[in-house]
């Protein structure tokens, strides 16, 4: 046969760039009194989904207090 390869001619594989969809951990430091943040998820209860959100209010124990 004469001619050129179509192995140039075709595009190779793609990497897959899309990554789940997710939102960023929301936290925030309070003067004195250490760190809030907040969480929220969905998951499936039975036959309907259920959406959750998790505060939680960190306060260190002992050692010097934060300014």
């Amino acid at each position: 046969m004469c001619g050129r390869s179509s192995d140039a001619d075709r595009i190779g594989t793609i990497p897959d760039y899309s990554r789940p969809f997710t939102l960023p951990k929301a936290r925030t430091d309070i003067s004195g009194v250490g760190t809030l943040s907040a969480e929220v998820e969905q998951a499936g209860v039975g036959s309907f989904s259920s959406n959750r959100a998790m505060i939680r209010l960190k306060i260190p124990l002992g050692g010097p207090r934060r300014h």
